[in-house]
């Protein structure tokens, strides 16, 4: 797994013209907030994919990587529907 601190984070950075630490803070409160969201939705029994594990510690890490693996996934997708037409 890449660390996302030495390695994601500034290359996120240095597109939006940021830094490192703002990207970081930025992704920690968003995933929290995302966190909470599902946990909520948990309790009320919504039925859905999550993207945070229900039993496990919450890490951004894994997040992301999740993240960035759907993405690839819509990106491949889009492309092949694209070939198609």
């Amino acid at each position: 797994m890449v660390s996302l601190s030495k390695k994601l984070y500034p290359a996120i950075a240095k597109i939006f013209s940021s830094t490192a630490n703002k990207v970081c803070y930025s992704t920690r409160y968003s995933l929290r907030k995302v966190e909470l969201l599902e946990k909520k939705q948990r309790q009320q029994k919504i039925n859905k994919e999550y993207l945070l594990p229900d039993n496990a510690s919450y890490s951004n890490g894994v997040a992301l990587h999740k993240l960035i693996n759907e993405g690839e996934l819509m990106l491949q997708k889009n492309q092949s529907t694209e070939t198609c037409n």
